[in-house]
C-alpha cells in the first residue's frame, strides 16, 4: 500500500510540474510561461475558455521588445510633493521614445477594474503607442508597492501585447510612419476603448488633414485570440488648413453614461477658426456615445487642448491648453448651464506670438472672454496632462482641498494645484514663475498621467527614455 501511495505521490508532483512548465501550442519561443491556472485554463476548450474569460478582456501575447532593456527598471528614487515623501519607480517601455520618432507621441494611458475567473477585482493598465501597439499591465493585487512587487518586471506574466486591427482601418502612413500624425488619447469605459487620431484622410484626399476617434468593444474577440477590434465612431468630416498636427487636441473624457468631450486644437491655422461656430477645430466638443453624429460646441477659442479632468461633484471639467511662446493655461468649463464659453483664442493669450505683427489682447476679460483659472508666462513648459489625488495620497493637513497634479512636457516636471472648494488657486498665482518648492523633477517629458483610487498611486508615461513611472507614497 505504501508503495502505491508514493506512486501517486510522484505521479502527483510530475502533474503539477507539467502544468506549471510544459508549453502549450500557443506558446512562443521566449514567451513567459502562464502560472498554474492559466495552465488549466489553457487546456479547456476555446468555446468555454472565452466563457470562463468574459469579463477578462485581455489576452496574453509574446511581446517583441524593441530592445534589450524593455521593462527593466531604469531607477528608483526619492520624491517630495508638498512636503510629503513618495517613492519614484521608473521602468523603460518597449516603445520608440519621442525624439527617434520624429515627435510622434510614446504613448498614452488608462486603467480598467475587471473581475478575474474568481470573482477576484483587478486593476489593468493599458497603454496605446503614438503609432497604435496596444499593451497591458497587471497590477498586484495587494495595494502596496513593495520591492517585490515589480522586482523583475521584464520576466514577469504581468506584461501582454493586445493584437488591434488599427492598420486595417486608419491611414496606415498616418500611423505608423515617423511623423506628429497618429494616436493622441485613449479612453477606458466599462464597455468600450476609444482612441482618438489626427490623420490624413484619404477617403476625401489626400491633404484633408482631420481628427476621428475609433471604438472597441472591450469584450471583443474577433481578432483571434483576443484583441480589440476597432471601428470608426467620430468621422470629422471637416478638413483643416492647419498645418501642424502637434496642435491637433485629442483629449477624450468621459462625462455621463453617454457623452464623452473630444479636445479639438486648431492646428495652427492662420484663421480664426478657433471662435468660428461652424468648424469643430479649437473646440471641446461633447459627443453622444450612442449616436455620435449628435455632437454639439461646449466651449471654444481654444488653441491646443491637452489634458481634461471631469469634476462630476461640482459638474465642470478642467482642461490644460498650450499657449503660443508661453501662456500655456488651465481652464475651467462650466457644465452647469447649456450657454456656449469662449476662451479668447487667437484673440486673446497671455503668451507671445510668433509671427511678425501679432499681438493679444492683455487680458481675456477685455475681449468678453472667460480667463482661465492658472495661466503660465513661463516659456517652452509644454503644458500636458493633470488628475485629481484622493486625500489618502498626502498629509490631513490638505484633506480640505482639491489637489490636482499638472504634468509637463518640455518642463519635464509635474507641479501639485491646490484649490479651495470652490475652484480658487490657492498655491501658485497666475503669470508668475512656478516656485521650486512646487516642483516635483522627475527628469523626462510627462506624456499623460493618470491616479488609481484603489492603488493610490500615481503612474505616467515618460518620453525621454520611453517609460512607464509609478509614484507611491513611502
Amino acid at each position: 500500500m505504501q508503495k502505491i501511495y508514493n506512486i501517486l505521490i510522484i505521479l502527483s508532483i510530475f502533474f503539477l510540474y507539467y502544468l506549471t512548465f510544459s508549453k502549450t501550442d500557443n506558446n512562443k519561443a521566449g514567451e513567459v510561461k502562464p502560472n498554474i491556472i492559466n495552465n488549466i485554463i489553457n487546456q479547456i476548450p476555446e468555446k468555454p475558455k472565452i466563457e470562463i474569460y468574459k469579463e477578462n478582456i485581455f489576452k496574453r501575447k509574446n511581446i517583441s521588445l524593441l530592445n534589450e532593456k524593455s521593462f527593466d527598471q531604469i531607477s528608483k528614487e526619492e520624491v517630495k510633493i508638498l512636503n510629503n515623501q513618495y517613492d519614484l519607480y521608473q521602468y523603460y517601455l518597449p516603445f520608440i521614445d519621442y525624439y527617434n520618432n520624429k515627435t510622434k507621441p510614446v504613448a498614452f494611458i488608462d486603467y480598467v477594474n475587471e473581475k478575474d475567473i474568481f470573482n477576484i477585482d483587478r486593476d489593468r493598465i493599458i497603454l496605446v503607442s503614438g503609432y497604435g501597439e496596444t499593451l497591458g499591465l497587471t497590477l498586484p493585487k495587494n495595494n502596496i508597492f513593495d520591492k517585490n512587487s515589480f522586482k523583475n518586471l521584464k520576466k514577469t506574466p504581468n506584461w501582454f501585447r493586445i493584437d488591434n486591427n488599427l492598420k486595417e482601418i486608419a491611414n496606415p502612413e498616418s500611423l505608423m510612419d515617423s511623423n506628429r500624425y497618429g494616436i493622441k488619447d485613449i479612453l477606458v469605459d466599462d464597455k468600450y476603448l476609444f482612441i482618438s487620431m489626427a490623420e490624413i484622410d484619404l477617403k476625401q484626399n489626400d491633404k484633408c488633414k482631420t481628427i476621428k476617434i475609433y471604438k472597441s468593444s472591450l469584450g471583443d474577440s474577433s481578432l483571434g485570440d483576443g484583441g480589440f477590434n476597432f471601428e470608426l465612431f467620430f468621422d470629422n468630416i471637416e478638413c483643416t488648413n492647419g498645418y501642424n498636427p502637434h496642435a491637433a487636441g485629442g483629449r477624450l473624457i468621459k462625462i455621463s453614461n453617454d457623452e464623452l468631450v473630444l479636445t479639438s486644437g486648431d492646428w495652427l491655422n492662420k484663421e480664426q477658426i478657433a471662435q468660428s461656430d461652424n468648424s469643430i477645430y479649437g473646440k471641446l466638443i461633447k459627443i453622444n456615445i450612442n449616436n455620435p453624429k449628435e455632437y454639439t460646441i461646449i466651449s471654444k477659442g481654444h488653441r491646443n487642448p491637452q489634458g481634461l479632468y471631469f469634476d462630476k461633484d461640482m459638474n465642470v471639467i478642467l482642461s490644460t491648453e498650450h499657449g503660443p511662446t508661453g501662456g500655456d493655461e488651465v481652464n475651467l468649463i462650466d457644465l452647469k448651464t447649456n450657454v456656449k464659453k469662449n476662451y479668447g483664442w487667437p484673440l486673446a493669450s497671455y503668451g507671445e506670438s510668433k509671427d511678425a505683427g501679432v499681438s493679444f489682447l492683455k487680458t481675456h476679460s477685455e475681449g468678453n472672454f472667460i480667463e482661465p483659472i492658472m495661466y503660465f508666462k513661463q516659456k517652452y513648459l509644454g503644458i500636458s496632462n493633470l488628475t485629481i489625488i484622493d486625500d489618502s495620497f498626502f498629509s490631513e493637513e490638505y484633506n480640505k482641498f482639491k489637489i490636482y497634479i499638472l504634468s509637463f512636457l518640455k518642463g519635464s516636471k509635474l507641479v501639485p494645484l491646490i484649490f479651495d472648494k470652490d475652484y480658487n488657486l490657492l498655491n501658485l498665482t497666475k503669470g508668475e514663475k512656478i516656485k521650486k518648492k512646487f516642483e516635483i523633477d522627475v527628469g523626462t517629458r510627462v506624456r499623460d498621467l493618470i491616479y488609481i483610487p484603489k492603488k493610490n498611486y500615481l503612474v505616467f508615461v515618460g518620453e525621454n527614455e520611453p517609460s512607464i513611472n509609478f509614484i507611491l507614497k513611502k
